[in-house]
């Protein structure tokens, strides 16, 4: 998020100077809390906030804080904390209001979302009941923002045509510029990319005319996002160049200048431009470094790593990736932990280093699933928070009205039951989670055994049985040539030639059938080419062999056994029977069925008149265990049609269902830079 300049709400008073005073002795005091080591100086500082602060002086400390939120969330944090505390001890619903927008606005910049929507709910209901419009349009631009980062579109939109109506009735042409620029992003988040562009460059437009140019270069870096998906980035280039240059004219302005060069190495990453995506990355790097923001300098040691592997220069990506995974430890930032986990497993595949990839893709799908576990825990942490809250403003409250002890009290009971619950729920999904994790691993381990022994098998077929065939075949062509002249012996050797070729082709056909790196519909296609061409090739016969659609999918050996069988008694028929001096091959991948068509141009025949024999029995038996169709039909003089129809889902599984079980590449980042409404 970037800061933006602090617009306070007017107030009733009747000295200005008053207001000036203590806005800079808060000023004076925020700059000491946001100086101090170490949490205790600034506790110190906020306990020695006077009491006797003026409702002027409460509303300039939430601006105050607002203005910490980018540099030093805690201590936005804890001054807007102090500026509620005051507001509910005076009675001043304007200061509730303000330090809950506030409030609800550091908890968005922690990814605390559901935090964020109680406090900003809480701010905007207050707001409506002092019927201060535009204050309830900034608060509702917020709202938009914090369902937005949770993919709550149609509730986002609500809020902002709520925005929308309030800041009309304000007259303030600024949020209604702000109302647009979010709706340029929820379009793009959507897929709606045309009306994405069309509000950006409204609101674009907008802020050039107010000379908003914070605001300006935050709406061209989310309309550059847009032109990045929309394949536009050398238009990207030239709004970032601008953005950048623009952006010197802003004092402090580190955090905005970073992600313009943020988004710059990703235009020239998605224009496969790395050293020039490097470039860019390594200088958001350093702007990050310059102003202490950890988690930023956590994910764009990331995208130096991801360049760095683009650019095939490992060991300086693995530093970065290091560095990145060592701050997310510290900050305990488990999306980044995956999303570095994912990124080193490819790195390591990149590498050719297929186990550490392994493990590290392991690493991955275990962090991915303990998120899962985290979300929860996080969700009954946000539960506690609200209560806690929720109690203080009661415990106040009963300072005043004794009357209501009894009641606090049944809250607390129902409060504690409901933990209790929510904590035996976690235990027992806890141990659901575990139980189910090591079956995984259990499957995992048997599946890898399994591999192992098939590769260890198909390796003793080709080795050893393989060579023992082969020395076979040495020794019956060296009788051949000792005993040429005897008919007996010589038709003998013929006969053990050809016994000893059709053993060899079996046992190649076997090798390659349990071999697990063939294990791929793409594999079989290949098989069945080489196939082809030796067979026809030499008979003199023409062959087009042509496929279509996705072939990428996998199968079991005893699938691609059945297949590829069915497919070479078809050839081997076409060969022996038909006569013919062209073969038409075609396998299509189209709605999940695969379809198989062999045509011959040769004298065909009459199933009916034809001898029932085990190649015909066979071909419809293995694929009825395919669970597919066979039509086979044949007219004298006029060819032979076999036609194969196989269920791909039945065949296995395609390579784009086992990318999806992986953790996604999609960056948890939101990439759009923020300015709050305050």
């Amino acid at each position: 998020m970037c800061t933006s300049r602090p617009v306070v709400h007017q107030y009733e008073s009747w000295s200005a100077i008053i207001r000036c005073v203590g806005l800079l002795t808060l000023w004076l005091v925020a700059c000491t809390a946001l100086k101090a080591e170490g949490g205790d100086s600034t506790k110190h500082s906020l306990a020695s906030l006077p009491a006797s602060s003026s409702d002027s002086q409460i509303i300039a400390l939430t601006v105050v804080a607002h203005g910490l939120i980018d540099r030093n969330s805690d201590s936005a944090f804890l001054l807007a904390r102090r500026a509620l505390d005051f507001s509910t001890g005076r009675g001043f619903q304007s200061g509730v209001a303000h330090a809950c927008n506030t409030i609800g606005w550091a908890f968005l910049s922690k990814g605390r979302y559901d935090s964020s929507v109680f406090y900003l709910l809480k701010a905007r209901q207050i707001f409506a009941s002092l019927e201060s419009p535009r204050d309830v349009a900034r608060v509702s631009i917020n709202l938009s923002e914090a369902c937005t980062r949770q993919s709550h579109f149609s509730t986002a939109i609500e809020h902002l045509l709520e925005a929308e109506s309030a800041a009309t009735k304000a007259k303030d042409e600024r949020i209604l510029t702000d109302v647009k620029r979010q709706l340029g992003i929820i379009y793009r988040e959507t897929g709606e990319k045309q009306k994405s562009i069309s509000y950006l460059k409204e609101a674009l437009a907008g802020f050039e005319k107010q000379k908003d140019l914070r605001r300006y270069i935050n709406a061209a870096v989310s309309l550059c996002i847009v032109y990045n998906e929309v394949d536009l980035r050398d238009s990207s280039l030239v709004i970032l160049r601008s953005c950048l240059t623009k952006s010197t004219q802003i004092p402090r302005n580190e955090y905005q200048q970073g992600m313009i060069y943020e988004h710059l190495g990703n235009t020239w990453k998605g224009k496969k431009e790395y050293g020039q995506a490097l470039n860019n990355y390594l200088l958001a790097y350093r702007n990050f470094q310059k102003i202490g923001n950890t988690a930023d300098i956590a994910y764009e040691a990331i995208n130096i790593g991801r360049a760095y592997v683009a650019l095939k220069l490992f060991d300086q990506a693995k530093t970065f990736y290091s560095e990145s995974l060592h701050l997310a430890d510290s900050l305990e930032l488990t999306n980044y932990r995956q999303e570095i986990a994912q990124y080193m497993s490819e790195m390591y595949v990149a590498k050719g280093d297929w186990k550490r990839a392994f493990e590290y893709l392991q690493k991955s799908v275990e962090i991915s699933d303990s998120l899962s576990a985290a979300a929860s825990l996080a969700q009954t942490r946000e539960l506690t928070e609200r209560y806690e809250a929720q109690k203080k403003e009661q415990e106040i409250a009963l300072l005043k009205k004794n009357n209501q002890v009894t009641l606090l009290t049944m809250q607390k009971q129902r409060a504690w039951q409901l933990g209790s619950g929510i904590v035996v729920l976690l235990l027992v999904l806890m141990g659901a989670l575990a139980v189910n994790r090591y079956r995984l691993m259990q499957r995992s381990q048997r599946i890898i055994e399994i591999e192992k022994m098939r590769n260890d098998i198909a390796s003793d077929l080709h080795d050893d049985i393989g060579s023992t065939l082969t020395s076979l075949n040495i020794q019956r062509a060296t009788l051949s040539r000792q005993f040429e002249n005897n008919p007996l012996v010589t038709a003998s050797l013929k006969k053990m030639a050809e016994h000893t070729t059709e053993m060899m082709e079996s046992i190649s056909d076997i090798v390659w059938a349990i071999n697990p790196k063939q294990d791929t519909m793409e594999s079989v296609i290949f098989r069945m080419k080489e196939f082809t061409a030796e067979v026809l090739e030499p008979q003199n016969i023409q062959y087009h062999f042509d496929t279509r659609g996705d072939l990428s999918g996998q199968l079991n050996p005893r699938q691609r056994k059945n297949l590829y069988l069915i497919f070479k008694e078809i050839i081997n028929n076409a060969v022996k029977y038909s006569k013919g001096n062209n073969v038409q091959i075609e396998v299509v991948s189209e709605n999940d069925w695969i379809t198989i068509d062999v045509k011959d141009d040769g004298v065909g025949f009459d199933e009916a008149t034809v001898r029932r024999g085990n190649g015909l029995r066979n071909i419809r038996e293995r694929v009825t265990e395919l669970k597919g169709f066979v039509q086979l039909e044949s007219t004298l003089g006029k060819g032979t049609f076999v036609s194969l129809q196989l269920p791909y889902h039945d065949l296995g599984m395609k390579t784009s269902d086992i990318k999806s079980m992986l953790p996604s590449n999609k960056s948890l980042r939101n990439h759009d830079p923020h300015t709050p409404v305050i």
